[in-house]
């Protein structure tokens, strides 16, 4: 399973690389996906590897 930090870090990256394949974001550096349902779906998985995760909305 490896540590915490390691999985923290390679499942948004497979998560990033999996949505380059489907061409649902650009392949390259770029900022976080603006796309509500991708950034739910990131959100969701990484949710399943965290103790405590809470979303805050800035801009609301």
């Amino acid at each position: 399973r490896g540590t915490a930090m390691a999985r923290l870090v390679s499942v948004p990256v497979s998560l990033a690389v999996e949505s380059v394949l489907a061409r649902e974001i650009p392949a390259g550096v770029s900022p976080a996906p603006h796309d509500p349902k991708l950034v739910a779906r990131y959100l969701s998985e990484v949710d399943r590897l965290a103790q405590h995760l809470q979303v805050v909305d800035h801009l609301a």
